[in-house]
């Protein structure tokens, strides 16, 4: 399966980005990508990338098979940079989708951004299965550094696994709700002291799961 690196600084989106001397630049170029089960997209570690990758597919993505990756090469995560107010990396769909080895910054004075958020397809059909987040850094959103979602309390996501995550200074840590088989491995939630305008009140708190089953921390 290939590989496509970006590099913030060097990088240009008409090139292929199949080698780090032929590296995309933004992550418009990397939301407009038709991606496939089995994919991989390298960020440049240590550059900063501005923006949002978002990904709405009502059919394809990994699933429950090859899951597509988003993560870092070279030296230390690459960061992604939110605009104002939105989040880092917004995904619908049946899932397959693996995080690693990222920043995730954003700038939040209102309530309503995760710094990723997960959800499945609008209407009837699967849920969303199989998301992985490893070695990922959160912090400054409104909402939370993660928000996950099933379809509904009698449909919950799948195999979902969080590991060596950090959270902090959002206004939670993790919003996990409706998930069946849950993995939370050496996570960490800090200073995350609630978030403004929240309908149901103002209070922080750190990995918090809702309506889940089969959950194991570590």
């Amino acid at each position: 399966m290939p590989t496509y690196y970006l590099n913030s600084l060097s990088g240009d989106d008409a090139s292929d980005g199949l080698s780090e001397l032929r590296p995309w630049r933004s992550l418009d170029k990397l939301s407009a990508f038709d991606a496939r089960p089995g994919d991989t997209f390298r960020l440049q570690g240590g550059g900063t990338f501005p923006g949002t990758i978002r990904w709405d597919w009502k059919s394809i993505g990994g699933g429950m098979g090859a899951p597509i990756t988003v993560g870092s090469y070279g030296t230390g995560p690459a960061t992604i940079a939110s605009p104002p107010d939105q989040g880092a990396f917004l995904y619908t769909g049946l899932g397959g989708i693996r995080l690693e080895n990222l920043t995730l910054k954003g700038r939040c004075s209102r309530y309503g951004a995760s710094g990723a958020t997960f959800g499945p397809t609008d209407g009837e059909g699967d849920n969303i299965s199989n998301i992985t987040l490893k070695n990922l850094e959160a912090s400054g959103y409104s909402t939370a550094g993660v928000t996950l979602c099933g379809r509904d309390i009698d449909r919950p996501a799948r195999s979902v696994s969080l590991e060596d995550c950090r959270f902090t200074r959002n206004g939670l840590g993790t919003y996990l709700w409706s998930v069946q088989g849950l993995n939370l491995i050496r996570c960490v939630g800090n200073d995350n002291d609630g978030y403004p305008g929240n309908p149901g009140g103002n209070a922080g708190q750190g990995l918090t799961v809702y309506a889940s089953s089969n959950v194991r921390l570590e």
